[in-house]
């Protein structure tokens, strides 16, 4: 990463199959799209609540089928007492781990289970971010 703060780089927006196919080379991560690689610093997902740690601290999010864990959730802002399985979430996170093992730490997170918008529009919010990306 260059100077600054991991702040400093957009929050990418990716659903869950994409992070599995995120690369770690030399401690960065990247996405490789059609006409280049693009480096991953903060990710922003979302998903349906699967299931939680008794705790709150982990969370499986599915999209499309697919998960992953979400890791530090009792760190995002305002608590995570809100929490419950089911609901539809916006995270907004770092990629940890390594290639083909990835965890995402969770830096905010908000339930947007209350207007069906927003996954509705998700795959399209995505899809239009990829085409830009390359």
């Amino acid at each position: 990463m260059s100077s600054g703060s991991k702040f400093d780089q957009p929050a990418r927006k990716f659903r869950a199959v994409d992070i599995e196919q995120l690369v770690c080379k030399n401690d960065q991560w990247w996405y490789k799209g059609s006409s280049g690689q693009v480096q991953v610093i903060l990710v922003w997902l979302q998903g349906r609540v699967v299931s939680l740690s008794p705790d709150k601290t982990q969370v499986e999010l599915e999209d499309d089928g697919w998960t992953l864990p979400l890791k530090n959730c009792h760190t995002i802002p305002g608590g995570n007492s809100w929490l419950q399985e089911g609901q539809y979430v916006m995270v907004v996170g770092e990629v940890k781990g390594d290639t083909g093992n990835v965890a995402i730490h969770v830096l905010k997170m908000a339930d947007l289970s209350s207007n069906s918008v927003h996954k509705t529009t998700w795959p399209l919010e995505v899809q239009e971010i990829k085409s830009i990306i390359g």
